[in-house]
């Protein structure tokens, strides 16, 4: 019982983790660099998930809460099985919150992230940020291109407010 009260504080205070880290990048634009932040979510969810079993008999209350982490799953994999335009819009509902964000660029201290905009989204946007003292990264801003971005060619160059990129293919 002492080790299902110790999950459960784990679970809220990454949860924590995460809340707070959602507000720092809302409103300083800063934030925890994006594979710690992936591994604090995947923890969170799997302790949600694991939770939910311990909770549900018998019952109480605060399984209602970790049932999202069982039922948000078992639905997406039913939306991928249906597909749909309307279940895929569902679907994105789903994952925005804990689907994993894609390093597309990273070069020295820039780094530039796929944006999810859900199954039917635009294509290429990227957020860049900036890395700053190991842990944390700075959000510059959102680049929008034409076309995919280019790891290997396309280097991203960061002057003052200004995002651009430098490619041979883009010329």
């Amino acid at each position: 019982m002492i080790a299902l009260q110790r999950i459960t504080k784990i679970h809220f205070l990454l949860l924590g983790v995460i809340l707070l880290n959602m507000a720092g990048r809302s409103i300083f634009g800063w934030s925890l660099s994006h594979p710690i932040v992936l591994a604090i979510k995947a923890i969170v969810y799997l302790s949600g998930a694991i939770l939910f079993f311990f909770y549900v008999l018998p019952f109480r209350k605060i399984a209602l809460y970790f049932s999202f982490y069982v039922i948000t799953p078992l639905s997406v994999f039913l939306l991928f099985i249906f597909h749909g335009i309307f279940l895929g819009l569902i679907a994105s509902l789903f994952l925005a919150p804990v689907y994993p964000i894609e390093t597309k660029y990273e070069k020295e201290s820039v780094r530039a992230y796929e944006r999810f905009q859900g199954f039917l989204g635009a294509c290429c946007g990227y957020n860049v940020s900036e890395r700053k003292f190991l842990l944390f990264e700075k959000t510059i801003g959102v680049l929008y291109l034409e076309g995919p971005l280019d790891s290997i060619n396309d280097e991203i160059k960061i002057e003052g407010d200004s995002i651009y990129v430098v490619s041979p293919r883009r010329r």
